[in-house]
């Protein structure tokens, strides 16, 4: 079927997007506003359309809209006008979700990392559950994941009221406030809504909610079906949390002690600050324990869970600035934000909040105005419209006066193009800024943080990128951002680096040129480091007729240099992609030789800057690796080549090449030899060509039809997809042979 989707790259949309083409559905949408998650969807191989247009939907099966997509959309009209099939994106998870458990979480607030955390609970228990969420969690890798497993756990949008058209199987509420008023008018409405929600559930169905909310009480108290109540009082029924440990040792964390009624379950450590995070995480031990999920596996579970996207995310932090982006924009979830800021107690909490809606800082003016107490020092800017008209009256300015009549001594409006330069121009050493909104406020917190991260590495000479997608210096063309792409000059240049990563707490890894490498969809927290500089592409000769070679000296530049000079015993590096380090690095070989029969030496460097050289003897080379210590970098390499006739190694060379032109798939992207041969006269390519698995997919990943080694990227493939694929032929390679095939790429993540 193909699927057509209006405004594909929002949160939610996207996430659903996801699981059809999981699901092998040809997926396709627009979005004027396309973004970094429009580009994820097109390394699915989905088809973005950059603007709307009513030719867009032609050929489509299925179109699917969100809320904001009125029906005189001109897509969603033409699609009409058709007699196409037109569904709201809640219709689309629905019909996902057939055949599922579905665990529907939904609420005020709380809804995404709620959702995330039975996620992560389900998935470390073994479950393999599926997710549709909107947030970016860490744990998944995004917004989505498809599990073969009995559980969908989706994240319910009350909004609108678009919940109802789920058919839930397990329901939890984490709290009901006046919100989206413009939608439903009054308070009656809103509870109305959650009770049909609740009552949505089978007759013997269960719902979990948070006792430390009136209107849940009230719901509960109702009996429209038996419920569960989790919050902070202990009583009989109850899942409570206890004995509340905040930042321990100023660490982004929290502590409980869970308890079920007067029986002490156990202590439960979160690596995500708050209690709201408390009430959260309770509600997910709620969840699990109703499909069967035991405290003593969900409660380490929960500690692998570190948060989603706009929730508490930290875009930068050093020994004197932490910079953090939150989706908070209800005064309840303010206040929370800001208290759990607080508990990490650095000097200075400053705050800048974007109102979102003109029809949501209207109805909750007066209560802005007591939110931001635990903000030092505040500013608030114009009003994100998200599409609405603009209302007589209502404004940021109108929020800052609201909030300094209610008693805040530092507050002020700011226009929105003017924050980033006001709060740069206010930082002091000590402060922790937090830019709290759902509109694009999270760009402040970006740009404050791409200041402070150009900054950090202003001494490296060489050439250093933020946020460099790692998909364009692999060979699998598959990667997230890393924070920082270094190239350094020269050793020196390395060594400065090194120590900037070093005091600064930044994870460092280094890549050679991309041939062995498979980094993570969301890419790589930390400094990802390249010795491609011109200080580590020279080549040369040594009076002791040994050949010295940078790091950075491409295989293909080192075998011309040795062709010249008349060496020969390096024609196995031709069927070798990459430069020497790398090379070396991974003893690289082929045609039944590898680097270590030829290398007499390297120059080495240390995590701590040290370099020292070392002979072949010192280097514990085996099969495909070196035995490198962890954080030893290789700068340049000696090589002992013996004499040959240029004829002769050309000849080799040919033979060698012709051998690679027929066997290996050169024409797709893919990082060579996935898997070690196991065994000298036992490869990993005929075990998997004998397991009759050439050509299988997954997603877009696919053993090559033509080299059962080489698993290539057919066109949109994410990391899941290969990792996946990986996982798929060593299970079958297994199973039919009792081989354990081990991978030859490196993971980075």
């Amino acid at each position: 079927m193909r699927i057509h989707f209006i405004g594909i790259a929002g949160i939610g949309m996207s996430a659903i997007a996801r699981h059809f083409v999981w699901r092998g559905h040809q997926v396709q949408g627009s979005d004027a506003k396309p973004g970094r998650i429009a580009a994820d969807l097109e390394r699915m191989g989905i088809r973005i359309f950059p603007s709307h247009a009513t030719a867009n939907v032609e050929g489509a099966d299925l179109i699917v809209y969100s809320s904001s997509i009125p029906a005189d959309h001109p897509e969603r009209a033409a699609a009409a006008a058709r007699g196409l099939r037109v569904v709201h994106r809640s219709e689309a998870l629905a019909m996902l979700c057939e055949g599922k458990a579905v665990i529907a979480v939904t609420g005020t607030h709380g809804k995404t990392t709620t959702t995330s955390m039975i996620g992560v609970v389900f998935r470390s228990a073994g479950r393999d559950p599926s997710l549709a969420v909107g947030g970016l969690v860490r744990a998944f890798g995004g917004n989505a994941c498809a599990g073969k497993g009995p559980e969908f756990v989706v994240e319910a949008d009350e909004s609108d009221s678009s919940f109802l058209n789920l058919s839930p199987d397990l329901v939890v509420v984490t709290n009901i406030e006046a919100e989206h008023m413009d939608h439903f008018g009054t308070m009656a409405n809103v509870e109305d809504a959650y009770r049909r929600f609740i009552l949505s559930l089978p007759a013997d169905g269960v719902w979990i909610g948070c006792a430390e909310d009136a209107l849940v009480r009230k719901l509960a108290a109702e009996r429209l079906r038996p419920c569960r109540l989790y919050g902070f009082t202990r009583a009989d029924g109850i899942l409570s949390a206890s004995d509340i440990v905040e930042c321990p040792g100023g660490r982004r964390a929290a502590s409980f002690t869970a308890w079920d009624g007067a029986h002490r379950l156990g202590r439960v450590e979160l690596e995500v600050i708050g209690t709201h995070n408390v009430l959260n995480a309770l509600a997910a031990l709620a969840a699990a324990a109703h499909r069967g999920v035991g405290f003593e596996t969900a409660a380490p579970a929960l500690r692998l869970y570190e948060g989603a996207g706009r929730r508490f995310d930290v875009k930068y932090e050093d020994e004197s600035f932490l910079i953090v982006n939150d989706y908070a924009h209800h005064p309840t979830e303010i206040r929370t934000t800001l208290g759990a800021a607080r508990a990490l107690k650095r000097k200075r909490t400053v705050a800048v909040f974007q109102p979102h809606r003109y029809s949501r800082t209207e109805s909750l003016l007066e209560e802005f105005g007591s939110s931001f107490g635990d903000a030092d020092k505040l500013f608030i800017t114009d009003v994100y419209s998200a599409g609405e008209a603009e209302r007589k009256g209502v404004s940021g300015r109108k929020v800052s006066e609201t909030v300094t009549a209610s008693g805040h001594r530092d507050a002020a409006f700011v226009e929105r193009a003017d924050v980033t330069r006001r709060l740069m121009e206010s930082l002091r050493p000590g402060d922790l800024v937090i830019a709290l909104g759902a509109g694009d406020i999270h760009q402040v917190a970006d740009e404050i943080s791409q200041e402070l991260r150009r900054g950090r590495f202003a001494a490296v000479k060489g050439r250093v990128l933020l946020d460099e997608p790692l998909s364009r210096h692999v060979s699998l063309k598959i990667g997230g951002p890393c924070d920082y792409w270094i190239e350094p000059a020269d050793a020196q240049d390395l060594a400065r680096a090194l120590e900037i990563c070093r005091s600064g707490g930044i994870r460092w890894a280094v890549a050679g040129n991309g041939s062995n490498l498979l980094p993570a969809d969301e890419g790589f927290r930390g400094a990802v480091i390249h010795l491609g500089g011109r200080g580590f592409r020279k080549i040369g000769m040594e009076p002791d007729g040994t050949v010295r070679a940078g790091v950075g000296v491409l295989n293909t530049q080192f075998i011309a240099f040795a062709l010249e000079r008349g060496l020969g015993g390096f024609e196995f590096l031709s069927g070798v992609p990459g430069n020497i380090g790398g090379a070396v690095a991974m003893n690289a070989g082929s045609h039944g030789r590898s680097v270590d029969a030829v290398l007499a030496g390297a120059l080495i460097m240390d995590g701590g800057g040290k370099i020292s050289r070392r002979p072949k003897e010192a280097i514990p080379f085996r099969y495909r690796a070196s035995g490198l210590a962890q954080g030893e970098i290789v700068l340049e390499a000696d090589f002992r080549l013996p004499a040959a006739p240029r004829a002769d190694v050309v000849k080799l060379l040919e033979e060698y090449h012709g051998h690679r032109s027929r066997t290996q798939d050169l024409q797709h992207a893919s990082a060579g030899c996935m898997f070690k041969n196991p065994a000298p006269d036992r490869s990993a390519g005929r075990l998997i060509d004998e397991a009759g698995l050439k050509g299988l997919r997954i997603g877009r990943a696919q053993v090559s039809e033509r080299h059962g080694n080489f698993l290539i990227n057919s066109g949109g493939a994410t990391a899941k997809d290969v990792r996946e694929l990986i996982e798929k032929v060593r299970s079958e390679v297994k199973k039919k042979f009792g081989v354990e095939l081990e991978t030859e790429v490196r993971t980075l993540e």
